[in-house]
């Protein structure tokens, strides 16, 4: 297993069955332009490479509308229901 930080919250695991990207947020702001991400992500390109996204919990810093919205369609996507 290879664990790399991303940015923020997002890090990005690779095991031998599956790449998986937790809480992605790469672009632009969260809490109506109150927030931006700092420092920048340091390789955007995990989330192609992921098979899976995982988002641990509401807040948009972690449930990043516009970063999810760039996502390719044929992703997993694992929320938790609260």
């Amino acid at each position: 297993m290879i664990i790399t930080y991303v940015g923020h919250a997002c890090l990005h695991v690779t095991t031998s069955d599956v790449t998986i990207a937790f809480d992605p947020w790469m672009d632009g702001p969260a809490y109506t332009s109150q927030w931006n991400i700092f420092p920048a992500p340091l390789d955007r390109s995990v989330l192609n490479d992921a098979n899976v996204i995982v988002i641990s919990h509401g807040h948009e810093d972690h449930l990043h509308g516009p970063t999810l919205g760039h996502l390719a369609k044929d992703k997993t996507l694992v929320y938790p229901y609260y």
